[in-house]
């Protein structure tokens, strides 16, 4: 009997480790990241930088709101007609 269990354990064994493994559930296709989000995203990795120091050296907010609201004014360009 010690004979065939062995037998037995090894076959176990055998088909335990041939079975293939079971797939993967596909994860969800990736939503892109808006700008604003890849910035705030870079700019919390850049560790110790001082980056707010020099966006209020060079102005770079005062830029960027004079940007948006100059976008803001200007009446959206419709297509050329044809």
């Amino acid at each position: 009997m010690g004979c065939g269990a062995r037998l037995l354990a090894v076959c176990l064994l055998g088909l335990a480790c041939a079975t293939g493994s079971r797939p993967r559930a596909e994860a969800p296709p990736r939503v892109k990241d808006s700008a604003p989000d890849k910035i705030a995203a870079q700019r919390a990795a850049s560790g110790n930088l001082r980056l707010e120091a020099d966006d209020d050296r060079w102005g770079i907010d005062a830029a960027r709101e004079r940007k948006t609201t100059s976008d803001q004014r200007k009446p959206p360009s419709s297509p050329p007609a044809p």
